[in-house]
């Protein structure tokens, strides 16, 4: 399943369990084209991928997911992103129901720099106070 993964629709991509997602090689999941990425993949099953396949996306799959999808991603798989994958993050990602203040607390300060000024922007008060923190 792993090689093929590519080729699967969308709704094949949404129709795998939570353990067949987490049993995908990072290759596989970089391999994701992003309608497979927004349209595809659950919340849930997002949730299930490791922190390795959520590093293994690509800037265009971190681009494609949706806010709600951003939001079901845990802190610490966010935390593994590298810098020119946040900078991937879009407005829309950003803004209201994307980044939780949890997540925005997580960012290192690597990945804080590399928000685009208009990313940071979009920020929410409550992001800003409640997540962001000194060191960052």
């Amino acid at each position: 399943m792993a090689t093929n993964v590519s080729k699967f629709t969308t709704a094949q991509i949404a129709g795998l369990t939570t353990a067949q997602i987490a049993a995908l090689s990072t290759t596989a999941i970089a391999s994701l084209n992003t309608s497979q990425i927004s349209q595809g993949l659950t919340s849930t099953q997002l949730k299930a991928l490791t922190t390795k396949q959520i590093s293994s996306l690509g800037t265009q799959a971190i681009a494609a997911l949706t806010s709600v999808q951003l939001a079901f991603i845990e802190t610490t798989d966010l935390n593994a992103l590298t810098s020119r994958q946040v900078s991937a993050l879009t407005t829309t990602q950003i803004s209201g129901y994307g980044l939780t203040t949890l997540q925005v607390g997580g960012l290192t300060t690597a990945q804080i720099s590399a928000l685009t000024s208009r990313t940071l922007s979009m920020l929410t008060t409550s992001q800003i106070s409640q997540g962001l923190n000194s060191t960052q």
